[in-house]
């Protein structure tokens, strides 16, 4: 059977109790060895044959006085050890008791003392079985601790998952603590609770359910590097501690997702400002001047070939805004709350739109699976851009993008293939890097870190190859809908 795992009681107790029960031993090993001095003595009986007559009761009080010994040494709980010594001596002290009485009544009736010999041996034997008494009622403690502990650990384990989801739910800092101590004081035993974090207490609480163990220690579990959870005035078991580190490794994760969360939040506040700049101030000063052109083109006294730099530059402006207003939507959200859209509609629409817009290039849409993907309302934008950057950064007289998707029973994959210059191998993977830019001109190349944070959030990859044998291949791959 296990032992349950020893209590850090004061040695000095556990020390006194084996040496009463060794001193009782050692005092019953008179009496046997009395017996064989009387035999030597007044009956000139040989040494073996007196030895071997009491050899029972030797071993007897022997057995005694090195399970006092045993007991110290041992891994039993200091209470369940000082009961045996209860038992022990109280035993040998009632014997030696009752031997008393037997030996006056013995002097006053007989006058002969001889027959004390075999009251001793009474005491030995009664002394000998209570002390087998003793470790039986320990035993049985042990037994009853055990099961105990096994029950109060079980309810631990099935308890510390619904504090850990408690505190991943927690909003604010102060939430976290209050929940962590409220699992202290639900799973464990001690006096006093308090979190430390940057050498400061953030919290103190008494704990109403304290053990009733003769020492009181103290324990603590770090909170990742900010600080710890210190117990106090406590009797702790070996899976209490493991928990209470546990508990530090779940509220460091809590306190590491609650500042992430306050950090995007700050964010989300700056791009939602941004944001409305953009569309509000730019996006419409922007259009005052697109419609004023118009308004003086053929009128105002400037080179013909001035106008259509000029229109071509506020288009591209306007273009740019749009993009850094649908980039802003992205990044504003964080939910992400992605529905089933049809994959083959959304790439007609936007085909159609850049093929319209660009009447010397062409866009070929070969066969692509009708599948609802898992995405939402920037799933055209994103495409828009890929097709977008596909024309306007070739530099061919025919710029040629052939689109064309694979399904599979979990994802589909969109390729949108060019015959442009292609990519050099050193900008592929800095192209996905958020702020870098890899061409000129307004807005250019930011359209595309648009694209792997959309796909990013739909649970998709972005790929970029070479095509053959020129140009770049754009891969997008989306998980299909569940129906």
């Amino acid at each position: 059977m296990r032992a349950i795992p020893a209590v850090r009681f004061p040695m000095s107790r556990r020390a006194v109790s084996g040496g009463a029960i060794t001193t009782v031993g050692i005092l019953l090993l008179g009496i046997p060895l009395y017996d064989i001095w009387d035999d030597i003595v007044d009956l000139d009986w040989s040494l073996l044959v007196t030895v071997f007559e009491n050899t029972t009761f030797l071993l007897l009080a022997g057995g005694v006085a090195v399970g006092g010994v045993w007991l110290v040494l041992s891994d039993w709980n200091t209470r369940h050890v000082t009961k045996v010594a209860k038992w022990t001596v109280g035993g040998w002290v009632a014997a030696t008791l009752l031997f008393g009485w037997v030996l006056y009544i013995q002097l006053q009736v007989m006058q002969q003392l001889k027959p004390y010999v075999i009251a001793m041996d009474g005491v030995l034997i009664g002394t000998t079985v209570t002390f087998a008494l003793g470790l039986l009622s320990a035993r049985t403690d042990i037994q009853r601790s055990e099961l105990q502990w096994e029950r109060e650990a079980r309810d631990t384990v099935e308890s510390l998952p619904e504090i850990a989801t408690a505190l991943q739910r927690s909003e604010t800092r102060t939430e976290a603590y209050e929940t962590t101590l409220d699992g202290v004081e639900t799973l464990l035993s001690a006096g006093v609770a308090r979190i430390v974090v940057d050498g400061e207490v953030v919290l103190e609480r008494p704990i109403v359910r304290s053990a009733s163990g003769d020492e009181r220690a103290t324990v603590t579990a770090a909170i990742g590097a900010r600080g710890r959870i210190e117990l106090e005035d406590g009797d702790f078991e070996v899976y209490e501690e493991n928990t209470l580190r546990l508990l530090g490794t779940h509220l460091d994760r809590a306190l590491d997702r609650i500042e992430r969360e306050r950090a995007l939040d700050r964010e989300r506040t700056k791009f939602a400002l941004i944001n409305r700049t953009l569309g509000h101030e730019l996006g419409n000063s922007l259009n005052v001047v697109e419609a004023r052109l118009q308004l003086i083109e053929g009128q105002a006294d400037l080179p013909e070939d001035h106008w259509p730099v000029v229109t071509e530059r506020t288009e591209e402006m306007q273009r740019f805004v749009q993009r850094m207003q649908e980039y802003m939507r992205l990044v504003e959200r964080d939910d992400h709350d992605l529905e089933p859209v049809s994959l083959r509609p959304t790439l007609e629409q936007k085909v159609a739109a850049v093929q319209n817009a660009h009447d010397d290039a062409r866009l070929l849409l070969d066969h692509v699976p009708e599948v609802e993907v898992t995405a939402d309302t920037l799933l055209g934008p994103v495409f828009e851009n890929l097709l977008r950057n596909a024309v306007e950064h070739n530099d061919k007289e025919t710029p040629e993008v052939r689109i064309r998707g694979e399904g599979r029973e979990t994802d589909v994959t969109v390729e949108i293939a060019d015959n442009g210059p292609g990519i050099p191998d050193e900008h592929k993977e800095a192209i996905r890097d958020r702020g870098t830019q890899v061409t000129e001109g307004p807005g250019n190349g930011f359209g595309l870190h648009l694209v792997t944070e959309a796909v990013d959030a739909y649970g998709g990859t972005l790929e970029i190859r070479d095509n053959d044998p020129e140009g770049t291949v754009m891969r997008v791959t989306l998980p299909v809908a569940s129906n």
